[in-house]
């Protein structure tokens, strides 16, 4: 029998999903009437005729020509004909028509331009996200330490509300694959390398801008720790001064720093340059519109190059993103608060609720991650000061202090969105990966971990009637263990009776809990002492499980719950 690595499982779930989702897609264009909305159609020549081919691609895949991704087609197929168009950006358009031309070479003779064009951006799409979830499956791995955590981040961003993006030609797969491999590559350290990928990012989409933070914060941990480093070092003559510590610091970071950040500046820059060259000639620029889409510039009032200068050329810097944001969608402060907007303030409703409470729990349960920005202090030579440090930066799971840039990147997003564009902006996939990452194996009712699916017993067992879920330690055993005293522990005493404990996992009747805080260095020692090293060996171990009974108790405690296999 074959067996499946967890990447190839993640992989081959990515598949079924977007399988999954086209299915759905076809299911729900038959049997659900079209909203009609007066949204953006791109203008079809009315010299092309539809073929066969052309009503197949409609069939199975015109459900997903909707809202924006009938610009990102449009823009694919004639460029950027009016203003309104600006607000999208060239990377994924330049990609479906690139691909157009290699797949048309069999497929020109039965479908229009047009079909080839939606062909090419969902295969683009389809491929794409493949790709993304093995990514982000890497990178959730990287920052959590956990390979149930990565997997379950890995199939929760696989299933997202709003997955339906990632198969429709919107420029969120491509995104969201350029974000995760920047991240991915940057958490390994090279950030010169990560700056590349965050720049496509931002060529494909306008909040690609924000994942300079990441950079910056990147730069921030190399400069601690190059700091420490050189000022600990020594030479024949002694230490070196605090001034030539903090010259050498900043000539390390400084220039990896500014180049990282105007590589990810560098396209916006560009395609505004371009943007400005082309709208902003008092003539209007020599060539001319197709006849269909003259009478359709004309007829609904908008302006193209060929008209003229445009209004915002005046403008100081005279950006065409930020006055098209404005103009056509409205985008400011609070201007999306209106009645008729609550069903989607609704929509958006439980994803922001999910941000906000992860960075609150984060930020109550790690106060000195959170004040310290994430920055660990590199640990000194001294054991105590590894000791406490250990005991103050958890290194794994949801409490990471890697996860910081994560939550703060998360919060800061979800407050923009809500307060400044459209409200349901954070559903959609650019916004939702942030939780996904951030979110991956927490529970709001903030228990223990459980365990992982192929551990899990299918039903709960009668001696853990009473206990928080199948597979968790009894709460009542975990007051037992909140009255033993610290000092026992550190004795080595045990706190639970002996009778509890047993060595083997198959015939195990109990889970005894120890107190501990995390990355103690006697925790194993306690553990192999309670409950002997052929139990450990045997069965799997979930550090820092918590508690909801505790939860508004001032002084929190940290658990080890040894599972069951």
């Amino acid at each position: 029998m074959s067996t499946y690595t967890i990447s190839e499982k993640v992989r081959n779930f990515a598949i079924y999903t977007r399988l999954v989702t086209l299915l759905l897609q076809i299911v729900s264009n038959l049997i659900i009437p079209d909203h009609q909305a007066d949204a953006f159609v791109s203008p079809q020549d009315p010299e092309v005729k539809s073929t066969w081919g052309d009503e197949i691609v409609q069939f199975l895949l015109g459900g997903l020509v909707r809202w924006d991704a009938q610009y990102f087609l449009h823009i694919a197929q004639y460029g950027y004909t009016h203003e309104n168009t600006l607000a999208f950006f060239p990377l994924f358009p330049l990609a479906v028509r690139y691909l157009a031309h290699v797949i048309s070479i069999p497929l020109q003779f039965v479908c229009s331009h047009h079909s080839i064009l939606l062909i090419s951006a969902v295969l683009l799409n389809f491929y794409l996200f493949i790709k993304t979830a093995a990514v982000f499956h890497r990178l959730s791995l990287v920052v959590l330490k956990s390979e149930i955590l990565a997997y379950r981040a890995a199939l929760l961003f696989c299933i997202n509300p709003a997955s339906i993006f990632f198969t429709a030609p919107y420029s969120e797969g491509l995104f969201a694959f350029l974000t995760f491999s920047a991240l991915l590559t940057n958490e390994r350290r090279s950030t010169s390398v990560a700056a590349l990928p965050f720049g496509l990012a931002s060529a494909g989409r306008s909040n690609g801008l924000v994942n300079i933070g990441f950079i910056l914060y990147r730069k921030l941990l190399d400069c601690s720790n190059y700091y420490y480093k050189i000022r600990n070092a020594t030479t024949e003559s002694g230490q070196l001064s605090l001034l030539i510590v903090v010259i050498l610091t900043f000539n390390y970071t400084l220039i990896p720093l500014f180049i990282g950040c105007f590589l990810v500046v560098l396209p916006f820059v560009i395609f505004q340059t371009w943007c400005y060259f082309t709208y902003c000639h008092k003539d209007g620029t020599s060539s001319t519109l197709a006849p269909h889409l003259e009478m359709y510039v004309r007829a609904n009032f908008l302006h193209s190059p060929v008209m003229g200068e445009a209004e915002w050329c005046d403008n100081t810097p005279p950006i065409a993103y930020s006055y098209v944001q404005d103009k056509y969608w409205e985008v400011g402060l609070l201007r999306y608060y209106e009645i008729r907007q609550v069903p989607n303030f609704m929509l958006a409703l439980p994803v922001v609720m999910i941000v906000i409470c992860h960075a609150a729990l984060y930020m109550v349960d790690n106060p000195q991650v959170c004040w310290g920005l994430g920055i660990p202090q590199p640990v000194g030579d001294k054991p105590s000061s590894r000791r406490k440090q250990a005991l103050t930066w958890p290194e794994e799971g949801i409490n990471s202090w890697r996860v910081f840039v994560y939550t703060a990147h998360s919060l800061c997003l979800c407050a923009f969105c809500v307060l400044c564009i459209h409200v349901q902006a954070p559903s959609s996939p650019a916004f939702i990966h942030r939780p996904s990452l951030s979110v991956r194996g927490r529970r709001p009712w903030r228990l223990a971990l459980p365990l992982p699916l192929s551990l899990r017993h299918s039903r709960p067992r009668p001696h853990l009637q009473g206990s928080v879920a199948a597979g968790l330690v009894p709460i009542t055993w975990a007051r037992e263990a909140s009255r033993a005293s610290r000092s026992d522990v550190n004795k080595g005493r045990s706190v639970f009776p002996t009778s509890t404990m047993t060595t083997s996992c198959a015939t195990h009747d109990s889970i005894p809990v120890f107190p501990f805080k995390p990355g103690d260095e006697r925790l194993q020692f306690l553990a192999r002492r309670e409950i002997g090293s052929e139990y450990i060996a045997r069965c799997p171990v979930v550090p820092r499980a918590r508690f909801g009974l505790w939860q508004r108790s001032p002084r929190r405690r940290h658990f080890l719950a040894v599972n069951v296999a």
